[in-house]
């Protein structure tokens, strides 16, 4: 999770600037669901969830 949720936003991104391929309602669209994916990346690497599961060895 925290691999994918780090790197979606980027492709997302990529994938949308390449002119002429994508409609721009769907770009948007896009774009929009890339913030979220970044919001929960943010959470997901956080400190406090990373205390709460550590890592086991």
């Amino acid at each position: 999770m925290r691999i994918i949720s780090s790197i979606m936003p980027i492709a997302i991104i990529a994938i949308d600037t390449i002119p002429g391929i994508l409609p721009a309602w769907f770009i948007i669209m896009q774009a929009t669901c890339a913030l979220a994916i970044a919001a929960a990346a943010f959470i997901v690497n956080g400190s406090g969830l990373q205390a709460a599961f550590p890592k086991a060895r």
